[in-house]
């Protein structure tokens, strides 16, 4: 299983592994995600599809003061795998993140004074803080949708899905290059130009839903098929 945190991971490692702190020394988590779901917004807007539809996911949750207890009632989320916590009216104040932990080591937490969020129950899904929150302050949970997207044997023609993945990737670890001020190679820029030809042949196909410009359809002339022929046309990892 192939999330999409450990795309971010995978391209943090690209990127020669910057650490977790503010530009221009390094690269914070919380913009690591932001990122990628900015990437990841650009490509679906070109086949004008939902945000239901979207690998990850973020939430924000204003929390009342005084309440350590909490509910999510946004549905199509999942897995939660980042949290940053930052404060209403502080625009330029650095979101601080925050641990996901089991609900048994929320006292432990509390007493310790550090910082935790443990996630219980369904529908909807609730939350307990290890600390008493302050007017103001807002977390901000990033969902992970987890899709298999592991290449099977058993599957004889491409989709869409195993080029995907790789493209978020290395388009995230050129941006996190770029922040640093470091040049981008030539085999990561080459990758990222094959992966967008690909993109860009896929949405343009005259059945695919979306806003790019379409191309008249004429299927394949080999007996294999396109590599772009798989139907139903869209990006489904729910």
């Amino acid at each position: 299983m192939l999330t999409r945190s450990r795309v971010i991971a995978g391209a943090s490692g690209l990127a020669g592994e910057p650490p977790d702190e503010p530009l221009p020394a390094g690269i914070p988590q919380w913009l690591r995600y932001e990122m990628a779901a900015d990437i990841e917004t650009e490509l679906l807007r070109d086949m004008n599809l939902s945000a239901q539809n979207r690998t990850m996911a973020s939430y924000p949750i204003r929390l009342n003061a005084g309440e350590r207890e909490f509910s999510l009632t946004q549905a199509g989320l999942e897995n939660p795998v980042f949290i940053a916590l930052g404060r209403d009216g502080a625009p330029n104040e650095i979101p601080q993140p925050v641990e996901i932990t089991n609900l048994s080591n929320i006292y432990d937490d509390a007493r310790a004074n550090r910082r935790s969020v443990a996630f219980f129950a369904d529908k909807p899904q609730r939350g307990m803080l290890s600390w008493i929150p302050q007017n103001g302050e807002t977390l901000t949970v990033w969902y992970d949708r987890s899709p298999n997207t592991d290449p099977s044997a058993e599957t004889s023609t491409f989709t869409i899905q195993n080029g995907y993945v790789p493209l978020l990737k290395h388009r995230l670890a050129a941006w996190m290059l770029e922040l640093l001020g470091k040049p981008i190679g030539a085999m990561l820029a080459a990758s990222i130009q094959r992966g967008m030809d690909q993109w860009q042949s896929f949405v343009s196909r005259e059945r695919q839903e979306g806003l790019v410009e379409k191309t008249t359809y004429r299927g394949s002339r080999n007996t294999g098929g396109s590599v772009y022929d798989t139907w139903p046309a869209r990006i489904n990892f729910e």
